[in-house]
């Protein structure tokens, strides 16, 4: 059977750097929304608030699902982890270590 090979360290940054982006994603301003109230002209002004108002919508749900997707990750790395040390309790013959 071939090797797995994993690196844990490797998931657990690339979480953290999905947070971060999640982060950045719920801190970003509605320009356009703000641009909209000296643009002169109602009918573009609407137009900006309609697209500042979709674009807050977006941005929010993908940063819902990055944070879940960081999640996840988390949890995979805490699976193997936790395998890989059952695995090596096994492999010691320490019984407290295999289930």
């Amino acid at each position: 059977m071939p090797d797995l090979r994993l690196d844990t360290s490797r998931l657990s940054a690339s979480a953290t750097d999905l947070d971060a982006v999640a982060a950045a994603l719920s801190r970003t301003d509605a320009v356009a929304d703000g641009v909209a109230e000296v643009v002169g002209h109602s009918g573009l002004a609407g137009a900006l608030r309609e697209f500042a108002d979709s674009s807050t919508r977006r941005r929010t749900e993908l940063g819902e699902t990055l944070e879940q997707f960081a999640a996840r990750l988390r949890e995979a790395v805490t699976g193997f982890e936790e395998r890989e040390q059952q695995l090596a309790a096994t492999a010691r013959g320490d019984a407290s270590g295999a289930s």
